[in-house]
């Protein structure tokens, strides 16, 4: 699959479970999804080893999702008609979400093999921490329609809990931004520059000091067109 994707200039997206993260980036897997493919539980030598993989000079990126496990870790807690924003998605997904107890794969939550719970969740920001200490190759992902994942606020979800995790807001703004589209070998995305799509968000606040300023938006401009403005 790698092989015919690259002689077609498309990237690879690897959700991995026959092959470890290592064998996927020597395959040539551009980016690998949720932390798979990594133990996350096991000795730290084991995390400096994959930081190492996604932290250096290399092709490979890591799009952890933290979210997703920290919801799937959390979700006696988290799953229930309070979350809040369920009311940005279909009636038909909450209702799927808030039925999580009989959802066969947060059954599974419990099971640390799958990269599930608490242990796990906290291997994977660890993770995140120390490749971006390396000056690693981190991208944004959400995993949408993940339990109690929302479109949108989720990617602020995000980055919220890297920078949480140790990563400067800058660094995690840019894994949502210029760095995705790196990852994705597009230059016209995801940076203010000449040549560009001229795609923007503008917020109140300094991001650069409280992640959380990337919430206050106060207008979107999609292809030079104001299409949104509070």
């Amino acid at each position: 699959m790698v092989e015919a994707a690259t002689a077609r200039g498309m990237p690879v997206a690897g959700h991995l479970g026959a092959v470890t993260a290592q064998q996927a980036a020597e395959l040539g897997v551009r980016t690998i999804e949720h932390a798979s493919g990594i133990d996350l539980v096991g000795p730290v030598e084991t995390l400096q080893a994959a930081a190492r993989l996604l932290g250096g000079g290399g092709s490979t990126w890591l799009d952890a999702t933290i979210l997703v496990y920290d919801n799937l870790a959390n979700l006696p807690t988290i799953g229930n008609a309070r979350y809040p924003n369920l009311d940005l998605v279909p009636r038909s997904v909450a209702l799927s979400w808030l039925n999580w107890r009989n959802d066969i794969v947060t059954r599974a939550t419990s099971d640390e093999r799958l990269g599930f719970g608490r242990p796990a969740s906290k291997g994977r920001s660890t993770l995140v921490k120390m490749i971006d200490d390396l000056g690693g190759r981190l991208v944004v992902g959400s995993d949408t329609p993940m339990p109690f994942v929302v479109p949108g606020v989720s990617v602020h979800q995000e980055l919220e809990m890297m920078a949480g995790a140790g990563v400067p807001p800058l660094r995690a703004i840019r894994a949502a931004t210029s760095a995705a589209a790196e990852a994705l070998g597009r230059s016209d995305l995801g940076v203010v520059a000449a040549g560009s799509l001229a795609d923007l968000v503008l917020v109140a606040g300094d991001p650069a000091r409280d992640i959380a300023a990337t919430r206050t938006i106060r207008k979107v401009i999609k292809g030079g067109a104001i299409v949104h403005e509070a």
